[in-house]
């Protein structure tokens, strides 16, 4: 719970009041984007450097929007390392998602 709530500390104190490269403003996020950027050894899932979510919102390779089931939209920015979900109407972080193995 320590690891979780250090990563929830560095999450707040490095993403959350950030603007995205697009205008987008981080307003805080959901703990699936903790539960992501921590990774998972029993669902083989890799853990992602927050860093590289910062870097994939300020300096974004590309981004896309996705429909959800639910008729809201999410926004996705690509960075180098990951992919960045991100609610574009309220600036919630939702997910994270390494795009290769280091």
């Amino acid at each position: 719970m320590d690891h979780y709530k250090s990563i929830a500390a560095e999450v707040k104190t490095e993403l959350v009041g950030l603007t995205a490269a697009d205008g987008v403003r981080i307003s805080g996020f959901k703990y699936h984007f903790i539960d992501r950027t921590i990774g998972s050894y029993t669902q083989n899932r890799e853990s992602v450097l927050v860093s590289s979510s910062k870097l994939a919102l300020i300096q974004p390779a590309g981004t896309r929007e996705q429909a959800r089931a639910d008729g809201k939209v999410s926004r996705i920015y690509l960075g180098n390392n990951c992919a960045v979900v991100v609610n574009p109407d309220s600036g919630v972080l939702i997910q994270c998602n390494p795009l290769s193995k280091p």
